[in-house]
């Protein structure tokens, strides 16, 4: 009877220590969100629309999706980390993508360059 209260307790003991971690581990990072940019129609294939998406969630992960005329034709899942103010955004499913790194400016995401990679939806 004893080893079955002292299982017991021991059980109660590491769940109840095991919800405390999870909830104190909050990401309330402001990339969190859709991020999305339409680019404008290329000389070859003036008909086709692209506009480009990132889904950013709390888990440092993503899903990354590119329509063409509101069609999906890529989607993958994406990762994200944060260095400083700089986030690094990698594609592991894609081979033709290389990683991306950004800064955020009011409500876009910014290369270090200048050239925008999308706006806050």
């Amino acid at each position: 009877m004893k080893t079955l209260i002292t299982t017991l307790a021991i059980t109660l003991f590491v769940l109840s220590s095991c919800s405390k971690d999870e909830a104190e581990v909050i990401n309330n990072d402001p990339i969190i969100g859709i991020w999305g940019m339409a680019d404008k129609p290329s000389k070859t294939a003036k008909n086709i629309k692209v506009k480009n998406e990132w889904i950013f969630n709390d888990a440092y992960l993503g899903r990354y999706h590119q329509y063409h005329n509101e069609e999906i034709v890529v989607i993958t899942d994406f990762r994200w980390t944060s260095n400083e103010d700089v986030y690094i955004i990698t594609y592991p499913g894609l081979d033709n993508r290389s990683e991306e790194s950004v800064v955020l400016v009011d409500k876009q995401l910014v290369y270090i360059d200048g050239k925008v990679l999308a706006e806050r939806e």
